[in-house]
Parts: C-alpha cells; structure tokens; sequence
C-alpha cells in the first residue's frame, strides 16, 4: 500500500543522500530538507551563495538519478 511506497521513498532517498559527496548533501539538508535560506547555508558552509545553489543543484540531479533507478520502472516518469 500507501505506507509501503513511503518506506521505499523514504529509503531510497537516506541511501542517496549517503552516495552524495559531503559538500552537497550538506548544501541540499540544509538548503531543501531544513528549508533555511541560500544565504544563511552559504554562512553556515563559508561559502558564496551561487557555490550553494551548484551544490543543491547537483544534489538534487544526482539524487533524481539514484531514486530513478532505485525505485525501478514505477519511479520512471
């Protein structure tokens, strides 16, 4: 069911973060998962804004990538 096909959301999103390199799943938790703003992750990691919005960028293609594939053909669309 409903319940089952979270779990395997859920699932397959902690393994991609764990495939992410550390600078972006840092950028992309803070940034989408904690929802602050561009510039305060960019404070937190000492980095500039638009160095933020590349990492969340590239996080995210990655982790379409990786729940593309890990969920098979119905995660496919």
């Amino acid at each position: 069911g409903a319940a089952l096909e979270q779990a395997e959301v859920e699932a397959a999103l902690a393994s991609g973060l764990e495939a992410l390199p550390p600078r972006e799943r840092e950028a992309f938790v803070l940034r989408d998962l904690e929802g602050l703003e561009t510039s305060e992750v960019a404070r937190m990691l000492a980095i500039g804004e638009s160095s933020v919005r590349s990492l969340v960028t590239l996080a995210r293609q990655r982790l379409r990538e990786l729940l593309r594939v890990g969920l098979g053909p119905e995660g496919r669309a």
